[in-house]
């Protein structure tokens, strides 16, 4: 169970890791055509800005669940590693379970917010670009990352010691 469990998390984030630099090389493309269309023809593309600020947050999010999922969040080790395997590994369980908390706290504020957004009808200030969208897929991203923390809680209470 917890295996499977552990291949949905990876498969699930390492397909939005993909969706994520993919959005990233459009955000490039978009800020080289920007760029290109303010110089060489005194036209920028409108809403490039807020456009480049949404999308932004939706590659952050959409990262989140393989930086998770591989263990990759910046971690302070050089005390960690002079512990025995026990303390080693109650610490390693105590920052899972504090990041699955934290993914919690933030997914159920963004889907308040989204609510929010949902009876606002909120766009960007100068392009009107509807945010709804955006903040979606930034919260499902993040559920999903919810969802991936935990199964890295449960997979280190099932790890054995050389798996540390």
């Amino acid at each position: 169970m917890l295996a499977s469990a552990e291949r949905w998390a990876d498969r699930v984030a390492r397909w939005l890791a993909i969706g994520s630099g993919l959005v990233l090389l459009g955000l490039g493309v978009l800020g080289v055509l920007d760029a290109s269309f303010r110089y060489a023809l005194s036209a920028p593309i409108s809403g490039t800005v807020e456009l480049t600020e949404l999308l932004l947050a939706v590659v952050i999010f959409a990262a989140l669940p393989y930086a998770t999922s591989t263990d990759q969040h910046v971690v302070i080790d050089s005390f960690a590693d002079r512990l025995p395997l026990r303390p080693r590994r109650a610490l390693r369980l105590f920052g899972a379970v504090a990041l699955a908390a934290l993914f919690a706290i933030v997914s159920w504020q963004m889907a308040d917010l989204m609510i929010e957004y949902l009876n606002e009808g909120r766009t960007t200030l100068s392009a009107r670009i509807p945010v709804l969208p955006f903040l979606l897929l930034s919260l499902l991203a993040m559920i999903v990352a919810t969802g991936v923390a935990i199964v890295r809680c449960f997979s280190i209470v099932a790890s054995r010691a050389e798996r540390l």
